[in-house]
């Protein structure tokens, strides 16, 4: 769920806006070490360490998502315990399902989907 969550957002801001976002909150950090007067300078520094590691667990996040494969097959599909027709079908994948590609072999893929992990064959 955690990981779907993140997908979306990466794909509503790109990449660049949270390096932006996680340098402004570094910026704070600094700013108010050396610039903001004692009253406000916690308070300062305490948002700009939210802000960067916010920005952080995202570029985090991103960083995930570009290391791994994920597919969204168009229509429903069989999810079988090895790599052939004649392993039994253990799952279905939803239609529109965002499902992680592991491994591949041949056109059969290792995918690890919500509900488990098993082998689809990618025509």
């Amino acid at each position: 769920m955690i990981i779907e969550c993140c997908i979306t957002i990466m794909h509503v801001v790109p990449e660049l806006a949270w390096q932006l976002c996680w340098l402004g909150g570094l910026g704070l950090v600094a700013g108010a070490l050396f610039f903001v007067r004692k009253k406000v300078k916690l308070l300062v520094m305490g948002v700009g360490c939210g802000i960067t590691l916010f920005a952080g667990f995202f570029l985090a996040c991103y960083a995930h998502t570009q290391h791994c494969c994920w597919i969204c097959p168009m229509q429903q599909m069989p999810l079988y315990v090895g790599p052939s027709f004649q392993y039994h079908q253990l799952h279905e994948i939803a239609s529109g399902e965002l499902v992680r590609v592991r491994k591949r072999y041949g056109a059969w893929c290792d995918v690890q989907t919500k509900a488990c992990r098993g082998w689809a064959h990618l025509v």
